[in-house]
């Protein structure tokens, strides 16, 4: 028999609450004594079982959760695996300006103080975040930079821009040294 929302709620121990082609709610005891509800969905992929999480109850509804089992049936439909394109779907955003930006100020925690790494940071963060912190990093051109160092040299701020140009010049150095960018 298919889930409600008012059997979700009702539920007070725990263990699964099938819904239906795979999908059920895990509950269970969390930190504290609290219940923690998940959306998972269980599936066949070349004869072997798969496990797949969707989020957690309520932030993702009943409905929402069958939408989302609806949409991962016809994918394995048409053979794609659900667990490996979510896999390269993060990958892809692991290797924004973002996240490889980040990542080298993390490397560099040893080397630099932490004064500033900050400074770094906050520099990345106000002037280029904004323009090309969504960007894959390999898709990063000289003229989206130098768009990004216009706007700091428009605000008359010369060495901000130059140190800013240095930040940016280490962090794509990073990306190709990690094979995430060719130049």
């Amino acid at each position: 028999m298919p889930l409600s929302d008012a059997a979700i709620r009702a539920k007070r121990s725990t263990g699964k609450l099938w819904d239906g082609n795979g999908l059920y709610l895990l509950v269970e005891t969390g930190r504290g004594g609290s219940l923690r509800r998940g959306w998972r969905l269980r599936y066949t992929l070349h004869g072997k079982e798969r496990l797949l999480s969707l989020g957690p109850y309520p932030e993702v509804p009943l409905k929402r959760a069958r939408e989302k089992r609806d949409d991962i049936r016809r994918e394995l439909a048409e053979g794609i695996d659900p667990a490996a394109k979510r896999r390269a779907e993060k990958g892809a955003r692991a290797d924004t300006f973002k996240a490889v930006a980040e990542e080298w100020i993390a490397a560099q925690a040893k080397r630099l103080h932490a004064d500033t790494l900050s400074r770094i940071r906050d520099r990345l963060a106000k002037w280029v975040y904004s323009t090309l912190g969504a960007a894959p990093v390999a898709g990063i051109t000289a003229d989206s930079v130098l768009a990004s160092l216009r706007r700091i040299e428009a605000a008359d701020r010369h060495e901000t821009a130059h140190r800013t140009r240095a930040d940016v010049s280490r962090v794509l150095r990073y990306a190709v040294a990690t094979g995430r960018a060719t130049r």
